[in-house]
């Protein structure tokens, strides 16, 4: 079985992925009054709440009208959200232009979200010219005043040599300063350090420390990597039940690998007793996936279990498939749900953090 690690690291956005609740009546008329006033953070919070329906009906243009409020004030949180929207192209119109200069104008208080979603911007060059060493500049100005996302980042950049000269032990160090403030993708990155030994002696136990942190977040890739840890006995006692455990959340939360790994076991891979239905059920949910991901399913496993059930059964576990996806709409998106992604985004499948 192949475990690869394939995951978007991104900075957080509007409340972090908080679980929104209905703003009342009053409450929302007193936001209203208050960012009618001019209050920029009244601003700010009902830009976030409209922007994204958190505790009320979505509706993207209304936020960018009080975010621009916001931004006309000179307040950096309302210019890098506002930026953010010309990214994504919600409630206006996609334009990397206006987000570079909305980004600049904040980094330009020293507002470190902003210089970590300028810099990130200048790498990525899309729609503005890439400029890597300011990009990387950019960065370093975030993760100076410890911001967690830039030092994750800028890990990234040393880990790839992108605009840097390559060093995993500038990575490892960014790395684990992020992973010191909770941040779970630092975490989970410097568990795949110690794990293949990049940057640091191969510890298996540390490895699984770190997974463990980031897994307690809901990171799904750490949750894979410990199933993975469990399959294959690194720094645990072999333990394929609790592997299975393991993969199940990391699909629930989105992670397409840890589909791939729960059709092969079922199917019978490391000893385990085949049961062809569970097998069937998940090679399906991992087959919807593959459009959205270069990874790919075992092409005769989803033929080979096909002929192992009756067509009965095929068409129930294809139902029962449909149900789980509207009940975990995240196990069919790109790892983190919408409002957790923003231009701090970096896709990456780097060499050195792959492996078979």
């Amino acid at each position: 079985m192949r475990f690869a690690i394939s995951f978007a690291l991104s900075v957080l956005l509007f409340c972090g992925g908080a679980a929104a609740q209905q703003l009342t009546v009053s409450k929302l008329k007193r936001l209203y009054a208050a960012a009618e006033a001019g209050h920029v953070q009244a601003q700010i919070e009902l830009g976030h709440d409209l922007a994204f329906g958190l505790g009320v009906r979505e509706d993207p243009s209304e936020a960018v009208r009080w975010f621009l409020r916001g931004a006309d004030q000179g307040d950096p949180v309302a210019q890098t959200d506002l930026g953010y929207l010309y990214v994504i192209g919600r409630g206006v119109p996609q334009d990397f232009q206006l987000a570079l200069r909305w980004f600049q104008r904040a980094a330009s208080e020293n507002y470190a979200p902003a210089q970590t979603d300028l810099g990130m911007l200048l790498i990525m060059g899309p729609g503005v010219k890439q400029d890597l060493r300011s990009g990387v500049g950019w960065l370093s100005r975030a993760a100076s005043q410890g911001y967690a996302p830039a030092e994750v980042n800028l890990g990234l950049m040393y880990l790839q040599g992108t605009g840097v000269a390559r060093s995993h032990d500038e990575a490892f160090r960014w790395f684990h300063k992020a992973a010191k403030q909770h941040d779970p993708r630092g975490q989970f990155l410097l568990g795949t350090m110690y794990e293949l030994g990049i940057g640091a002696i191969k510890n298996f136990v540390e490895a699984n420390r770190w997974y463990r942190q980031a897994a307690a977040q809901g990171f799904p890739e750490a949750e894979n990597d410990l199933g993975a840890a469990y399959v294959n006995g690194n720094g645990v006692r072999v333990d394929v039940d609790e592997a299975m455990n393991w993969f199940k959340l990391a699909a629930e939360h989105g992670n397409y690998q840890a589909l791939v790994n729960l059709a092969e076991t079922y199917a019978g891979a490391h000893g385990f007793a085949p049961n062809y239905r569970e097998a069937y059920f998940w090679a399906v949910l991992a087959k919807r996936k593959i459009v959205l991901t270069s990874m790919g399913l075992r092409a005769s496993l989803l033929e080979d279990l096909r002929e192992r059930l009756s067509s009965e059964q095929i068409q129930m576990i294809d139902n029962e498939a449909e149900i789980w996806l509207q009940k975990h709409p995240s196990g069919l998106q790109n790892q983190n749900s919408l409002y957790e992604i923003r231009m701090g985004e970096l896709s990456v499948a780097s060499n050195e953090l792959s492996r078979r």
